[in-house]
């Protein structure tokens, strides 16, 4: 593992850790941790971590319209 020196000038990014797991039926903690970093000027990626089967069909496309629109303001 390599890990910049404590003297190092250059700049780290600050990414959010985004964990989906499991089934998805409820959007609503994903989608509020989506616009949470959206909105924060101090995130600059975002990291999405997946471990689901998948789910129904409404909440699965409410996380992608987010994500899509996450990308727009943070590619």
């Amino acid at each position: 593992i390599l890990m910049p020196s404590a003297n190092s000038s250059s700049n780290l990014a600050n990414l959010e850790r985004i964990d989906l797991k499991g089934e998805i039926f409820d959007s609503s903690a994903v989608l509020e941790k989506i616009i949470n970093a959206k909105n924060d000027s101090n995130i600059k990626g975002v990291l999405f971590v997946i471990d689901s089967p998948g789910g129904a069909f409404a909440p699965s496309m409410e996380l992608a319209l987010a994500i899509k629109d996450l990308k727009i303001k943070k590619p």
